[in-house]
């Protein structure tokens, strides 16, 4: 799993270059190379990055341009709205990250296994991890959300019956210890019957 957030960083980052052709750098690797922005159906811009230099995108950055707001060079001020990357470079789309009106990651999807299914969707607010919710293997399926407060983790909730709703929690003191542990009796998805955990 390192390697894969190993390959979102690297893929992220060569999508914001500015490169508008593939060049050798110098140790002789092949520098990614960008297609010129097009237009999207939702009236959303599109950058493309060819990043192994198959002749296929690798990373697609989505943004808007304000013609009002202008750089000193005169280009219009770009708001990233998403990017999406292809990690294995298979054609097939693995990470997706989408960013507020301020710049900022507040939602990352992520498919660890390449196998074209979700495994995790990461949300978060001030540039921390809010929530993360797991799926259940080769399914859409959420079946362990975790809620952080600070970076660290308060609490676990399980679906163990399949049925997309939490039947157990567990409530966590900074991510490092149980405090308790519960069960949802009523099938709203909140645990009602809690039990102590012993320090």
């Amino acid at each position: 799993m390192r390697t894969c957030f190993a390959l979102v960083a690297a893929l992220t980052l060569a999508g914001c270059s500015g490169a508008s052709e593939q060049t050798t750098t110098a140790k002789g690797a092949k520098a990614p190379k960008m297609e010129a922005a097009s237009e999207t159906a939702d009236g959303l811009k599109v950058e493309r990055s060819d990043m192994n230099g198959d002749k296929s995108p690798d990373v697609w950055v989505y943004f808007k341009e304000d013609g009002s707001d202008k750089l000193a060079d005169g280009t219009p001020k770009r708001t990233i709205v998403k990017k999406e990357s292809d990690l294995n470079f298979d054609s097939k789309k693995d990470v997706l990250v989408e960013y507020d009106k301020a710049g900022n990651v507040e939602r990352e999807v992520f498919d660890f296994d390449f196998d074209g299914v979700v495994d995790q969707e990461n949300l978060l607010a001030g540039g921390r991890v809010s929530e993360k919710h797991l799926y259940a293997p080769q399914t859409s399926r959420i079946f362990i959300w975790k809620y952080y407060s600070e970076g660290q983790m308060i609490m676990l909730k399980r679906d163990d019956t399949g049925d997309g709703i939490a039947d157990r929690c567990e409530e966590w003191f900074k991510g490092e210890k149980i405090v308790r542990t519960g069960r949802d009796i009523n099938r709203d998805g909140d645990c009602d019957e809690w039990k102590s955990v012993a320090p």
